[in-house]
């Protein structure tokens, strides 16, 4: 986990996805995927089978669901198989009382579609934090200090990372490097890949870039000689090092090979989109407009929210006009998975009888399986959970729906996924800042969820760490879960990075999520024009996406809104990154 450090004094955790999952989503306390019972409909009153579609304004403006039209004996039945559900999950029954209900479950006529909740709870969520023995690191700096790399090739990169820490400038690490360049055996993927990323510290130095490349291509070629390749997770990222360093140097060709190894590798999924992005600009280069077409279209079609999807449309990913008028049609029950229907009526149940959090317990043990339903089902799924609370994992779920059936994708739709939720609030503020910034800030700190807390601490809408706070007000941890406290609190901090880097949106964004002090090392060592190179070379993964998905959110927020608010036209604040969108090569 990456240790958030800022040079102004303040301390910024931006884990908001993880915090949503920690903190905020109820407790996962049943399990479906395994010993589920197959659940028989009953023989006298069935759960009626609903035909059809329905349009999506009718089933929210009219809050209707999959039981709506059942009848008042079944809705009734329903209620009471609840109720006993709600008191087995709260402990009110006693262990005579739950043995007997789980007999009851067991019997195969039950028409009880709350049994595959009860009859087995999982242990509760543990988190493990890897823990990295100081004295490992201190031994394992030794060997490398001496150049002996045997040792270092059976360190996994964490530790590697962990011991390289020890090494503020490149003496120390000379020897390992030409050893593990030279050995006539192959070290590991990690040790070649961590010595890359290493080296790449003493950027911008030729010298040191050359030899990054080298240490990656080894990485690759040691890979591919033991028949790791395929399965090498350090290998991957050593390629994807590699490629954009090929593109700083303008070596097109060499970064088209590099990048077409991995993008359509199984442990790649993390860098496709950005892999497919520089395949494409590559391609541009070369005019190779074979693989230029095939990389637009494969983006396009899998990728066409995202930052570098908008960059290679030239900012027509979706043209709105053409889909604003429709109202997409969702089903309530899946017919290609019948399996999931159960669970979604029991969802049902519960949030209409105003208990969303244990409604939100099962559709999140079931959210992960609806891949393979209709897209019209996941979308009728997606309502769900907005009416149980939740708003991360319905984030998730419509890009996949959208992916899918990009013919769902609609005004309506779209305002799911990007919602203007507490925008008056941020508009009162009276700010320099773009509202719209903040709105795509929020969405991706908390998702709009003021109770977020993360595993560092972050607190509220903003994910403010109460230190940081204190710098602009004097408001106790609990007052940042206030709403307006904590925009109006993370609108002074986000203001003052936005002075230090004069106004660019990107590099005040980098410096919330990882701190000033990175991001102007990252700047020292990447003197680049091309700020999307720039932004994916940043070494931190989390803060890599960060940006790019911030950024997204404020193209798509504006291209939304633009119909409802006449303020939302062009792209105000400065996202150097947008004008790629129309650069030529």
């Amino acid at each position: 986990m990456m240790k958030i450090r800022n040079l102004l004094f303040f301390s910024v955790s931006s884990f908001s996805l993880i915090a949503i999952g920690v903190s905020c989503a109820p407790q996962l306390l049943v399990s479906t995927q395994s010993e589920s019972l197959t659940l028989k409909t009953p023989k006298a009153s069935g759960t009626p089978k609903i035909e059809g579609s329905v349009p999506l304004s009718t089933v929210v403006t009219q809050s209707l669901n999959g039981i709506s039209s059942e009848t008042p004996e079944q809705r009734e039945l329903l209620r009471k198989e609840a109720l006993a559900f709600i008191k087995f999950k709260h402990a009110g029954f006693n262990s005579k009382k739950r043995r007997i209900l789980a007999e009851k479950c067991r019997d195969e006529e039950t028409q009880n579609p709350f049994c595959n909740f009860m009859l087995r709870e999982a242990p509760s969520r543990t988190f493990s934090h890897s823990h990295i023995s100081r004295a490992r690191a201190r031994s394992l700096a030794k060997s490398i200090r001496a150049g002996k790399i045997d040792l270092a090739s059976y360190a996994d990169e964490s530790l590697l990372n962990q011991t390289f820490k020890q090494f503020p400038k490149y003496e120390g690490l000379d020897k390992t490097v030409q050893a593990a360049l030279r050995s006539p055996s192959c070290p590991s993927s990690a040790l070649l890949t961590a010595l890359g990323m290493k080296t790449e510290a003493f950027l911008p130095d030729q010298k040191f870039r050359q030899l990054a490349v080298q240490l990656y291509q080894r990485s690759i070629d040691c890979a591919l000689e033991t028949k790791r390749f395929g399965s090498d997770i350090s290998a991957v990222k050593a390629s994807f090092r590699l490629g954009l360093l090929q593109v700083w140097d303008r070596n097109f060709e060499g970064a088209e090979k590099t990048f077409s190894k991995i993008f359509d590798h199984p442990e790649a999924s993390d860098y496709r989109v950005r892999v497919g992005y520089w395949r494409y600009y590559c391609a541009k280069q070369l005019k190779d407009t074979a693989t230029q077409e095939k990389m637009r279209e494969t983006l396009m079609r899998e990728y066409p929210l995202s930052l570098h999807g908008m960059l290679i449309s030239g900012g027509h990913t979706l043209e709105l006009k053409d889909v604003s008028s429709r109202d997409p049609d969702l089903i309530f029950r899946s017919k290609d998975r019948p399996d999931l229907n159960v669970g979604v009526r029991a969802a049902e149940t519960l949030v209409e009888m105003d208990v969303p959090e244990l409604g939100l317990q099962i559709l999140d043990s079931l959210v992960d399986q609806v891949d393979h339903a209709e897209p019209a089902f996941q979308l009728y799924i997606a309502v769900l959970l907005k009416r149980a609370g939740d708003v991360n994992r319905r984030f998730h779920l419509l890009v996949g729906v959208f992916r899918d059936d990009p013919s769902l994708m609609s005004q309506a739709t779209l305002e799911m996924l990007y919602p203007l939720r507490r925008f008056e609030m941020v508009k009162d503020l009276k700010s320099k800042v773009d509202p719209y910034v903040v709105i795509s800030l929020v969405r991706q700190e908390s998702a709009f969820n003021e109770k977020a807390r993360s595993p560092a601490g972050a607190l509220g809408l903003m994910q403010l760490m109460p230190g940081t706070a204190r710098h602009f007000e004097r408001v106790s941890k609990l007052g940042l879960y206030n709403p307006l406290t904590n925009m109006r609190v993370g609108v002074k901090f986000f203001s003052v990075l936005l002075n230090r880097y004069e106004g660019d949106t990107e590099l005040a964004l980098a410096a919330y999520n990882a701190g000033p002090d990175n991001v102007d090392e990252w700047r020292r060592r990447y003197p680049i024009d091309n700020r999307l190179l720039f932004l994916d070379l940043i070494p931190f993964h989390e803060t890599r996406d960060y940006v790019a998905s911030i950024a997204r959110n404020y193209y798509w927020y504006m291209k939304i809104y633009e119909k409802k608010d006449p303020a939302a036209v062009g792209a105000r604040a400065p996202f150097p990154s947008f004008a790629l969108a129309d650069a030529q090569p």
